[in-house]
Protein backbone atom coordinates (compact mmCIF):
# COMPACT_ATOMS: atom_id res chain seq x y z
CA UNK A 1 0.00 0.00 0.00
CA UNK A 2 1.22 3.62 -0.07
CA UNK A 3 3.65 5.02 2.45
CA UNK A 4 0.94 7.52 3.87
CA UNK A 5 -1.38 4.04 4.80
CA UNK A 6 -0.09 3.73 8.18
CA UNK A 7 -2.68 3.86 10.56
CA UNK A 8 -5.73 1.49 9.38
CA UNK A 9 -8.90 1.33 11.28
CA UNK A 10 -11.38 -1.67 10.63
CA UNK A 11 -15.24 -1.65 11.38
CA UNK A 12 -16.46 -4.78 11.55
CA UNK A 13 -13.37 -6.53 12.86
CA UNK A 14 -15.75 -9.18 15.04
CA UNK A 15 -17.84 -10.75 11.74
CA UNK A 16 -16.56 -13.33 9.79
CA UNK A 17 -14.58 -11.44 7.14
CA UNK A 18 -13.48 -8.78 9.42
CA UNK A 19 -11.64 -11.27 11.61
CA UNK A 20 -9.75 -12.72 9.23
CA UNK A 21 -8.94 -8.84 7.44
CA UNK A 22 -7.95 -7.94 11.09
CA UNK A 23 -5.45 -11.17 11.39
CA UNK A 24 -4.11 -10.31 9.06
CA UNK A 25 -2.97 -6.81 9.61
CA UNK A 26 -1.96 -7.59 13.17
CA UNK A 27 -0.02 -10.54 11.52
CA UNK A 28 1.99 -7.92 9.31
CA UNK A 29 3.11 -5.89 12.24
CA UNK A 30 3.08 -2.58 9.71
CA UNK A 31 -0.05 -0.70 10.66
CA UNK A 32 -1.15 0.38 13.73
CA UNK A 33 -4.51 -0.72 14.02
CA UNK A 34 -7.28 0.45 15.12
CA UNK A 35 -11.30 -1.53 15.66
CA UNK A 36 -14.33 0.63 15.33
CA UNK A 37 -16.84 -1.05 17.91
CA UNK A 38 -20.31 -0.35 18.89
CA UNK A 39 -20.45 0.84 22.41
CA UNK A 40 -22.58 -2.50 23.68
CA UNK A 41 -20.07 -4.74 21.80
CA UNK A 42 -18.23 -7.64 24.14
CA UNK A 43 -16.02 -8.56 21.44
CA UNK A 44 -12.68 -8.58 22.44
CA UNK A 45 -9.83 -8.27 20.17
CA UNK A 46 -5.98 -9.16 19.58
CA UNK A 47 -3.49 -7.30 22.34
CA UNK A 48 -1.84 -4.40 20.53
CA UNK A 49 -5.19 -3.62 18.39
CA UNK A 50 -6.65 -0.14 20.20
CA UNK A 51 -10.69 -0.76 20.27
CA UNK A 52 -12.39 2.30 20.39
CA UNK A 53 -16.08 2.66 21.48
CA UNK A 54 -18.87 4.75 19.42
CA UNK A 55 -22.59 4.72 18.72
CA UNK A 56 -22.14 4.84 15.05
CA UNK A 57 -23.10 8.60 15.24
CA UNK A 58 -21.70 10.98 12.39
CA UNK A 59 -20.27 13.08 15.01
CA UNK A 60 -18.38 9.75 16.70
CA UNK A 61 -17.22 8.05 13.83
CA UNK A 62 -15.50 11.61 12.93
CA UNK A 63 -13.71 11.33 15.81
CA UNK A 64 -12.95 7.46 15.33
CA UNK A 65 -11.19 8.69 12.04
CA UNK A 66 -9.05 10.90 13.67
CA UNK A 67 -5.70 10.08 12.24
CA UNK A 68 -6.44 7.34 10.44
CA UNK A 69 -4.99 7.02 6.71
CA UNK A 70 -7.47 3.60 5.62
CA UNK A 71 -10.93 2.95 7.14
CA UNK A 72 -12.12 -1.16 6.13
CA UNK A 73 -15.51 -1.64 6.38
CA UNK A 74 -16.08 -5.06 6.74
CA UNK A 75 -19.65 -5.14 8.12
CA UNK A 76 -22.43 -7.66 7.20
CA UNK A 77 -25.65 -7.13 5.21
CA UNK A 78 -27.53 -5.75 7.97
CA UNK A 79 -25.46 -2.60 8.01
CA UNK A 80 -24.75 -2.30 3.92
CA UNK A 81 -26.93 0.92 4.34
CA UNK A 82 -25.04 2.79 6.91
CA UNK A 83 -22.03 3.06 4.66
CA UNK A 84 -22.21 6.10 3.24
CA UNK A 85 -22.17 7.14 6.82
CA UNK A 86 -18.81 5.75 7.31
CA UNK A 87 -17.68 7.54 3.93
CA UNK A 88 -18.90 10.95 5.14
CA UNK A 89 -17.19 10.94 8.10
CA UNK A 90 -14.20 9.66 6.55
CA UNK A 91 -13.89 12.30 4.78
CA UNK A 92 -14.87 14.87 7.43
CA UNK A 93 -11.62 13.22 9.61
CA UNK A 94 -9.64 13.80 6.71
CA UNK A 95 -9.02 9.84 5.71
CA UNK A 96 -6.91 8.91 2.38
CA UNK A 97 -9.00 5.85 1.51
CA UNK A 98 -12.20 3.60 1.83
CA UNK A 99 -12.39 0.46 1.66
CA UNK A 100 -16.22 -0.32 1.52
CA UNK A 101 -17.84 -4.12 1.92
CA UNK A 102 -17.32 -5.54 -0.87
CA UNK A 103 -15.05 -9.16 -0.35
CA UNK A 104 -17.95 -11.18 -2.53
CA UNK A 105 -18.74 -10.81 -6.21
CA UNK A 106 -18.97 -7.97 -8.27
CA UNK A 107 -21.49 -5.87 -7.17
CA UNK A 108 -21.43 -3.91 -9.84
CA UNK A 109 -22.71 -6.64 -12.29
CA UNK A 110 -26.54 -6.40 -13.36
CA UNK A 111 -26.43 -10.52 -13.28
CA UNK A 112 -25.08 -10.45 -10.19
CA UNK A 113 -27.87 -8.07 -8.75
CA UNK A 114 -30.55 -10.07 -9.86
CA UNK A 115 -29.58 -13.43 -8.24
CA UNK A 116 -28.42 -11.55 -5.10
CA UNK A 117 -30.79 -8.29 -4.73
CA UNK A 118 -29.36 -7.74 -0.52
CA UNK A 119 -25.79 -6.31 -3.16
CA UNK A 120 -28.10 -3.52 -3.90
CA UNK A 121 -26.60 -1.18 -1.67
CA UNK A 122 -23.33 -2.27 -2.53
CA UNK A 123 -23.63 -1.00 -5.93
CA UNK A 124 -25.24 2.04 -4.51
CA UNK A 125 -22.12 3.00 -2.05
CA UNK A 126 -19.25 2.20 -5.00
CA UNK A 127 -21.24 5.15 -7.15
CA UNK A 128 -21.41 6.96 -3.80
CA UNK A 129 -17.48 6.59 -3.46
CA UNK A 130 -17.24 7.34 -7.27
CA UNK A 131 -18.94 10.93 -6.87
CA UNK A 132 -16.83 11.50 -3.20
CA UNK A 133 -13.38 11.49 -5.31
CA UNK A 134 -13.07 15.12 -5.89
CA UNK A 135 -13.54 15.52 -2.35
CA UNK A 136 -9.72 13.43 -2.30
CA UNK A 137 -10.54 10.12 -0.91
CA UNK A 138 -9.50 7.35 -2.75
CA UNK A 139 -11.01 3.95 -2.67
CA UNK A 140 -10.64 0.37 -3.19
CA UNK A 141 -12.95 -2.18 -3.98
CA UNK A 142 -12.24 -6.01 -3.22
CA UNK A 143 -13.73 -8.69 -4.85
CA UNK A 144 -13.35 -12.24 -4.18
CA UNK A 145 -15.19 -16.02 -3.79
CA UNK A 146 -15.93 -18.47 -1.46
CA UNK A 147 -14.63 -21.75 -2.12
CA UNK A 148 -16.27 -24.58 -0.15
CA UNK A 149 -13.18 -26.51 0.69
CA UNK A 150 -12.78 -27.93 4.27
CA UNK A 151 -9.17 -28.86 3.94
CA UNK A 152 -9.41 -30.25 7.87
CA UNK A 153 -11.86 -32.71 6.93
CA UNK A 154 -10.28 -33.08 3.10
CA UNK A 155 -14.03 -32.36 1.60
CA UNK A 156 -14.85 -30.18 -0.99
CA UNK A 157 -18.27 -28.87 -2.18
CA UNK A 158 -18.74 -28.47 -6.32
CA UNK A 159 -21.36 -27.04 -8.30
CA UNK A 160 -22.43 -27.76 -11.76
CA UNK A 161 -19.83 -30.40 -12.14
CA UNK A 162 -16.79 -27.89 -11.70
CA UNK A 163 -16.46 -27.20 -15.39
CA UNK A 164 -17.30 -23.76 -15.24
CA UNK A 165 -13.93 -21.68 -15.23
CA UNK A 166 -14.27 -18.36 -12.88
CA UNK A 167 -11.36 -16.28 -11.42
CA UNK A 168 -12.42 -18.00 -7.78
CA UNK A 169 -20.98 -22.79 -9.64
CA UNK A 170 -25.43 -22.57 -10.44
CA UNK A 171 -26.73 -25.58 -8.41
CA UNK A 172 -30.41 -24.84 -10.07
CA UNK A 173 -32.34 -26.94 -7.00
CA UNK A 174 -29.88 -24.51 -4.25
CA UNK A 175 -30.40 -21.85 -5.77
CA UNK A 176 -34.18 -22.35 -6.34
CA UNK A 177 -34.00 -23.06 -2.03
CA UNK A 178 -32.13 -20.40 -1.59
CA UNK A 179 -34.55 -17.28 -3.24
CA UNK A 180 -37.45 -18.83 -1.25
CA UNK A 181 -35.68 -18.55 1.89
CA UNK A 182 -34.82 -15.40 1.00
CA UNK A 183 -38.19 -14.42 0.36
CA UNK A 184 -39.58 -15.85 3.40
CA UNK A 185 -36.81 -13.74 5.42
CA UNK A 186 -34.56 -16.39 6.46
CA UNK A 187 -31.21 -14.88 5.69
CA UNK A 188 -29.74 -18.81 5.43
CA UNK A 189 -30.65 -18.32 1.76
CA UNK A 190 -28.49 -15.50 1.10
CA UNK A 191 -25.32 -17.24 1.99
CA UNK A 192 -25.95 -19.93 -0.51
CA UNK A 193 -27.21 -16.68 -3.29
CA UNK A 194 -23.31 -15.20 -2.70
CA UNK A 195 -21.90 -18.10 -3.33
CA UNK A 196 -24.26 -18.68 -6.55
CA UNK A 197 -22.94 -15.47 -7.70
CA UNK A 198 -19.37 -16.46 -8.19
CA UNK A 199 -19.66 -20.65 -8.45
CA UNK A 200 -23.11 -20.17 -10.55
CA UNK A 201 -23.85 -20.59 -14.23
CA UNK A 202 -26.18 -17.58 -14.51
CA UNK A 203 -25.25 -15.90 -17.65
CA UNK A 204 -23.84 -12.49 -17.44
CA UNK A 205 -22.53 -12.94 -13.96
CA UNK A 206 -18.56 -12.34 -15.17
CA UNK A 207 -17.45 -14.59 -12.94
CA UNK A 208 -14.08 -14.81 -14.31
CA UNK A 209 -12.60 -11.93 -13.95
CA UNK A 210 -9.23 -12.18 -14.91
CA UNK A 211 -11.01 -12.35 -18.67
CA UNK A 212 -13.63 -10.56 -18.36
CA UNK A 213 -13.03 -7.35 -16.23
CA UNK A 214 -10.51 -4.93 -15.94
CA UNK A 215 -9.01 -6.34 -12.89
CA UNK A 216 -6.69 -3.36 -10.49
CA UNK A 217 -4.33 -6.29 -9.35
CA UNK A 218 -1.28 -4.70 -10.78
CA UNK A 219 -2.09 -1.21 -8.79
CA UNK A 220 -2.05 -3.54 -5.28
CA UNK A 221 0.85 -5.48 -6.28
CA UNK A 222 -1.01 -8.70 -6.39
CA UNK A 223 -0.15 -11.72 -8.96
CA UNK A 224 -2.76 -14.30 -10.50
CA UNK A 225 -2.74 -18.04 -8.86
CA UNK A 226 -4.47 -20.33 -9.99
CA UNK A 227 -6.28 -22.69 -7.70
CA UNK A 228 -4.16 -26.00 -8.03
CA UNK A 229 -1.55 -23.25 -6.65
CA UNK A 230 -3.31 -21.65 -4.06
CA UNK A 231 -4.50 -25.34 -2.81
CA UNK A 232 -1.21 -26.84 -2.80
CA UNK A 233 0.29 -23.76 -0.76
CA UNK A 234 -2.20 -23.99 1.67
CA UNK A 235 -2.05 -27.37 2.09
CA UNK A 236 2.16 -26.85 2.83
CA UNK A 237 0.98 -24.34 5.25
Amino acid sequence: MASYSKNVAIIGASGNVGKIILGSLVASSQFGITVISRKESEATFPPGVTVLKTDYSGKGLEVAFKGQDVVISAVGASAFGEQKKFVDAAICAGVRRFIPSEFSANSQNDAVLQLQPLFGPKKELVEYLKSKEADGLTWTGLANGFLEFDVASHTATIWDGGNKSFTLTNQKALVNEAVKKLAAGDFNGAFVLVRATVFGNTPGLHSNYAKEENLANNVLGLHLETVSDVVQRVLNE
